[in-house]
Formats: C-alpha cells, sequence, structure tokens
C-alpha cells in the first residue's frame, strides 16, 4: 500500500513540478523579453535626446550671437557644451573643429567670454540681411516608441512628456518665423517691415532663452 502512494505520490509530483517549471520558464521569457525592450526603447530614446541636444546646443549658440547680449553667465554655461559639439565631429565638413576644440581647450572662463563678445559683432556683420532658417525639431524613434516609456519609470516618462511639449513651444516659434520671413518678401512700407523684422528678433531672442532650460533638460534625462 505505501509502495503504491509514494508511486502515486512521485508521478503527481513530478506531474506539479513540471507544470511549476512551465509556468516559471515562461514567467522568466516574459521578463526577459519585458527587459530586453525596455533596454533597446531607453537606449533608442536616449541616442535621439543626444542628438536633440546637439542641434539645441548649435541654435541657442546663433540665436544668442545673433540677437542677445552675451553674459559671462551664460558664456561661461555653453562653452563645455560648445566644445562637446565642436568635438563631436557634427560640423567636420565645414571646417576642421578639432583645431578649434584645441584652441577653446586653452581659453579659461574670461577668455571665451572675450572672444564670443568680440566675435559677436563680426558674426551679426557677416549675416546681416540673411534669413534666418530655424529647422523645426523632432523626435520620431520616440514617437513611434511612446506607448513603451511608461514601462521605463515615472521620471523618465515625465521628463520624456515635458521634452516634448516644449519642443512643440519652440517648433511653435520656428514655424511664426517663417511666416514673418516670408513676409519680409512682400512689397511693405518701411514701416511694416520694421515692424516684421522686429517680430523676427523678438522670437529669436525668445528661442534663444527657450533653449536654455531644454539643454538642461536633456542633460536631466540622459543622465536617467
Amino acid at each position: 500500500m505505501w509502495e503504491e502512494i509514494t508511486i502515486l505520490f512521485f508521478a503527481n509530483f513530478q506531474l506539479v513540478l513540471g507544470w511549476f517549471l512551465g509556468l516559471l520558464s515562461a514567467v522568466i521569457i516574459d521578463w526577459l523579453r519585458n527587459f530586453k525592450e525596455k533596454r533597446e526603447v531607453k537606449r533608442g530614446i536616449l541616442a535621439e535626446v543626444k542628438d536633440l541636444q546637439y542641434r539645441l546646443v548649435g541654435l541657442c549658440f546663433l540665436t544668442t550671437l545673433n540677437s542677445n547680449i552675451i553674459t559671462q553667465e551664460w558664456a561661461k554655461w555653453i562653452r563645455p557644451l560648445h566644445t562637446k559639439l565642436m568635438s563631436s565631429g557634427e560640423f567636420e565638413y565645414v571646417a576642421n573643429t578639432s583645431e578649434m576644440v584645441e584652441k577653446l581647450s586653452k581659453l579659461s572662463d574670461e577668455e571665451y567670454f572675450i572672444y564670443l563678445t568680440g566675435f559677436q559683432p563680426i558674426y551679426q556683420t557677416n549675416n546681416k540681411g540673411i534669413t534666418q532658417n530655424i529647422v523645426k525639431f523632432n523626435m520620431p524613434y520616440t514617437e513611434s516608441k511612446y506607448g513603451s516609456i511608461s514601462k521605463l519609470g515615472e521620471k523618465f516618462q515625465s521628463s520624456i512628456s515635458k521634452l516634448k511639449r516644449d519642443i512643440d513651444v519652440l517648433n511653435n516659434d520656428a514655424d511664426q518665423i517663417w511666416f514673418y520671413q516670408t513676409k519680409t518678401f512682400d512689397k511693405l512700407s518701411d514701416m511694416n517691415h520694421e515692424v516684421v523684422v522686429k517680430n523676427i528678433e523678438e522670437i529669436s531672442n525668445r528661442i534663444s532663452r527657450n533653449t536654455v532650460p531644454l539643454i538642461k533638460l536633456t542633460q536631466n534625462i540622459l543622465k536617467l
């Protein structure tokens, strides 16, 4: 009798154990799949945010040179970002950026500020009358994976959501600049032309200011 009970017990135990291991393996496989998906999605989003940061730094730098008064605080803040942008190789097709990076690295914060304030009027003179072309920003990969961002944590999700909202505001300003730029080709009176140019300058100033917190946001996201 005990032999029959033992045989029956082990038979049922093996059945239950097999069922449990099968269930456990499915859970593990599902966990590994979700882990891999989250890792790949986050890696793709961070790569897109990094690229966005480069372009925002370039926009902030040029709009400030073109429109705003450069402060020592801003120069100190933008300097490592400017150097990083030049080191990225994004503009190798334009100039020998390695030489520029070497020169920038040897300047103190005070010398860099003096360099910018000296370069600003030259830049403005060379670009006087040139229509500003502010390209709208987009994040196609992030948009396509937006449904998966909730799996990456509340802080990451809220940061990406804020970034998207602020980018929409920036793109709206880019649309306004484009609208006013088209007006410069119309036959306007001197007074109306002056109003249009002033509107472009005001929006450009706003873009210069708004890109600063945007860049800081991308820096925070890249640390998450």
